[in-house]
This record gives C-alpha cells, sequence and structure tokens, in this order.
C-alpha cells in the first residue's frame, strides 16, 4: 500500500516536471512578461472657485443750487444781485446814456462803486441822441450835394454853376469819409440814401435844363448852406460829444466858403441876363 502511493506521488511529480518542460527544448518555460501596469485613475476636477461680487457704483455727486436770478434794475438799467434770489422788476430805462441826469443818478443812487460798469459807458463811445441827429442829417446833406453837383455838370448851362457844382462834388465826398470815420469810431451806421423830401428836389432839379437849371440850383444852394451853417454852429456849441462838436466846428468854415460861392455864382447868373 506504501509503494503504491509512493509511486502515484513520483508519477505525479514528473508529470508535473514534464508538465514545466518546454516539449521543443527540453528546457522549462520562460518566465512570463511582467503584466504592464494599470492606468493611473485620473484626478478629479478641482471645484471652481466662485466670482467675486460687483462693487457697488460710486454714488453721484449732489446737483448744484439753482442760483438765484438778478434783482431788479436800477435806473441806469444796472443790475444789483438780489440777496433772496427772486426775480427783480426792471426799472425805466434812462433816455439816455450821455445825459446829464444820468450821470447824476449813477453817482448819487449807489455810490461811484456801484456804477462803474455805467460810468465807463458814459467814458467811452456813447453818443447823445442830439448828436446821432445831427450825424445823420450831415450824412444826408452830403450825399444830396453830390447828387445835385453831378447834376450841375448835365443840365447847368454857365461855367460857374458847372465849376460850382464841381466844389460840391469834391468837397462833399471829402466831408462824407470824414463822418463816415466819425461815425465808425462811434458806432453809428450811417444812412446810404437821402431823405424823401431830398430825393424830390433832386428829382424837380433834374426835370430843368439851360439857364433855368442855373438859377434854380443855385438858389437852392445859397437856401441849403445857410441852414447848414446854423446847425453846424448849433452843434459845435451845444453838442454833447467833444469829437462831434470838433467835426462841427472845423467843417463850418468850409460850409460858410461854398454858401458864399453860390451867392457869387447867383449874382453871376443873374448879371448874364
Amino acid at each position: 500500500m506504501k509503494k503504491s502511493i509512493i509511486i502515484v506521488i513520483v508519477a505525479l511529480g514528473i508529470n508535473s516536471l514534464n508538465a514545466q518542460v518546454d516539449p521543443t527544448t527540453g528546457l522549462p518555460p520562460a518566465p512570463g512578461s511582467m503584466g504592464s501596469t494599470g492606468i493611473t485613475g485620473t484626478t478629479g476636477f478641482t471645484g471652481t472657485i466662485g466670482s467675486t461680487g460687483y462693487t457697488g457704483s460710486t454714488g453721484s455727486n449732489g446737483s448744484m443750487g439753482i442760483t438765484g436770478n438778478t434783482g431788479g434794475t436800477t435806473p441806469m438799467g444796472v443790475p444789483t444781485p438780489s440777496p433772496t434770489g427772486t426775480q427783480g422788476v426792471s426799472g425805466p430805462t434812462g433816455t439816455s446814456l450821455n445825459n446829464r441826469q444820468n450821470k447824476q443818478a449813477a453817482t448819487s443812487a449807489g455810490g461811484v462803486k456801484n456804477y462803474l460798469p455805467v460810468l465807463k459807458i458814459l467814458a467811452g463811445n456813447a453818443i447823445s441822441d442830439r448828436d446821432r441827429e445831427f450825424i445823420n442829417d450831415a450824412a444826408e446833406g452830403n450825399l444830396m450835394e453830390v447828387k445835385l453837383g453831378q447834376l450841375a455838370q448835365t443840365n447847368g448851362a454857365s461855367d460857374a454853376v458847372k465849376q460850382f457844382g464841381l466844389q460840391m462834388v469834391n468837397d462833399h465826398t471829402a466831408s462824407g469819409l470824414e463822418l463816415k470815420a466819425l461815425a465808425d469810431k462811434k458806432g453809428i451806421t450811417l444812412p446810404a440814401v437821402i431823405s424823401a423830401k431830398q430825393q424830390k428836389m433832386v428829382d424837380d432839379l433834374s426835370k430843368l435844363t439851360g439857364k433855368e437849371f442855373d438859377e434854380a440850383y443855385l438858389k437852392c444852394m445859397v437856401k441849403d448852406h445857410k441852414e447848414d451853417v446854423s446847425e453846424f454852429k448849433q452843434e459845435a456849441k451845444k453838442g454833447d460829444d467833444t469829437d462831434v462838436k470838433s467835426w462841427a466846428t472845423t467843417t463850418v468854415s468850409t460850409l460858410e466858403h461854398h454858401k458864399q460861392m453860390a451867392e457869387d455864382a447867383c449874382k453871376a447868373v443873374k448879371g448874364s441876363k
């Protein structure tokens, strides 16, 4: 019995050895290759960081308070600040910035300090209604004298009339340029045309010719220059603006000379009958 068991064990051992021998080479089989390393599991996703909350916007500045309205104006038309900011009532406008009443108001109503803007205007180019009217009338007179002097060259008969007419054109054109410079300085726009009354005079004389024209034209010139001399002397004496008075004074002598020329020409025309 023991022998049988031993024989079986030996047989099993030989079979086992035979099983481990490569039948082709008679050698034990080569050891098997190592299995590949298993894939490492991927790291799990890291959770995202929460976004930062929005910063609150800066509060806007408060709006500027409304400035109070200017208070009532003085009799000179100069605004003064109102303590309460309520709308003031406009005061009456002075008749002229250059008249004596407004000058007195500027210095007595609140002291010179409060009326410096007005005083500056008074010292500048401001001009009275009287001076303004004189300048406009003189400008229209220059235009008319030039027109009639030109008409004398075509409608006149005597040399005396034609020479006088030419003198009027030259002198009153020069006077007009002087007056234009003065008006520009004072901020006055001169009239570009003569008045309706003066235009009628030009139209009436334009219908006459020869000696008839000579007599009517010279009669008109004598009368017109007498009036001009009187008006210019009045302005030179009673005008408000120094520059205007000065121009009137220097022009009077020319007008007086024109009046004398017209009277002499008128005598010459009458004596030629």
